[in-house]
């Protein structure tokens, strides 16, 4: 069932951020954490159920999911929101490598999960 399906792929940037504007402020070592993914240094990213795992960051709650491949570029990006721990996360993933494939099983794992 692709429900199940874990989908693991190198991120080439990732830029999460606070979302909705006015949900709760994100304290010091949040913004340190999730700072800490953010960029271009290349992140494991594993796709799995209704969560999203950076790194050792798990966003869950997973919505409003998109996924895209830009024109004139050689790249996929999935965009979504998320809930960690208590707070909320707009959440930019990009990978270049294998990005069509990337972009097939992403599609799948959202609409077998209804996302």
């Amino acid at each position: 069932m692709l429900a199940d399906l874990e989908i693991r792929y190198t991120s080439d940037k990732i830029h999460a951020h606070k979302w909705p504007m006015d949900s709760p402020v994100w304290d010091d070592a949040t913004r340190r954490r999730i700072d800490g993914i953010n960029g271009t240094e290349p992140r494991q990213v594993v796709v799995r159920g209704t969560s999203v795992l950076v790194q050792d960051v798990e966003f869950c709650s997973i919505g409003k999911v998109g996924v895209s491949v830009p024109f004139f570029k050689r790249e996929c990006t999935m965009i979504f929101e998320a809930k960690f721990n208590r707070f909320f996360a707009h959440v930019h993933i990009t990978t270049r490598s294998d990005y069509i494939r990337i972009f097939d099983r992403l599609v799948s794992w959202r609409d077998s999960n209804s996302l």
